[in-house]
């Protein structure tokens, strides 16, 4: 996935509890900012609650629909 500032994505393998927004594309990595998808999940919080900026790389990142609770999407 090539992905671009603003995409939704999420991790490949995992279950889609988490998704990020794109904030940079760098040459070999992109920065996510994570947060949760989900409405509630016990001891995390809400959903829309942002758990971290992280680099990540691209090959391990699949496109995710927008979020309705998330005011980051």
């Amino acid at each position: 996935m090539k992905p671009s500032v603003g995409s939704t994505v999420r991790r490949n393998g995992r279950p889609p509890s988490e998704h990020g927004v794109v904030t940079e594309v760098g040459k070999d990595t992109v920065i996510v900012d994570w947060h949760l998808k989900q409405d509630e999940i016990p001891g995390r919080g809400r959903a829309g609650t942002r758990v971290g900026k992280v680099y990540e790389d691209p090959a391990m990142l699949m496109p995710d629909t927008r979020c309705p609770h998330c005011e980051l999407c």
